[in-house]
């Protein structure tokens, strides 16, 4: 495999690239102690001594990374990835993790769904985990599961409500032209983030009759 160019990342860190592509990213302490050249191969024995080292780092940066806050296996890997860590030691080293219970995306997925069900949509809470590369079937069960429970529905009305509120909004004159207007845009506002037709007039009807 041949060293096919060495660019500075930063004025601690070099990346090295094997063959055309990117191969990894070193110190440059580590550059000079494992002889390291542009244009020359490198040894199968240097190069078991430089995944040994960077398969340690990105241990400790994953532990680093999850002390700080919860995440997906998806988003885990795409940050070890914007550190340059090769595909095979990001994966040996997220397989460890997995293996112990510190990276679990139903456990993640579950997490986040109870933390933004007072805050978001049921379609944002969805389109979210997706962005975090949670699978659609993980999703799906998990927000049967949640929405099942009337606390939470509570959760998804109240939001509703709170939008009203925001906008002032008049049941007492509701069939004005001037509120029908300000009515639908609250509708539309709602729909765009995320909430369903039929529970936002659900809510409006509910919130008419107790004034």
């Amino acid at each position: 495999m041949l060293i096919t160019s060495i660019k500075d990342i930063d004025k601690k860190k070099k990346l090295v690239y094997i063959d055309y592509q990117i191969g990894f990213a070193l110190y440059n302490r580590e550059i000079s102690v494992y002889k390291i050249y542009e244009g020359q191969e490198i040894n199968e024995n240097t190069l078991n001594q430089v995944s040994e080292v960077l398969y340690n780092r990105c241990i400790n940066r994953i532990s680093y990374i999850l002390i700080r806050s919860d995440k997906s296996e998806h988003d885990l890997r795409e940050k070890l990835r914007n550190n340059y860590y090769p595909d095979d030691i990001i994966e040996k080293a997220v397989s460890h993790y997995k293996e112990y219970g510190y990276l679990n995306d139903e456990e993640y997925a579950s997490n986040y769904i109870q933390h933004n069900i007072p805050l978001k949509s049921k379609r944002r809470i969805y389109t979210g985990l997706l962005t975090r590369g949670i699978s659609k079937e993980l999703i799906e069960k998990l927000m049967d599961s949640f929405f099942e429970t009337p606390d939470n529905e509570e959760y998804q009305r109240k939001l509703i409500e709170k939008e009203f509120v925001r906008k002032k909004f008049d049941f007492t004159n509701s069939d004005s032209l001037e509120n029908k207007y300000i009515l639908n845009k609250i509708i539309s506002s709602l729909v765009r983030k995320g909430f369903n037709y039929d529970d936002i007039l659900s809510t409006y009807y509910q919130l008419k009759q107790e004034c």
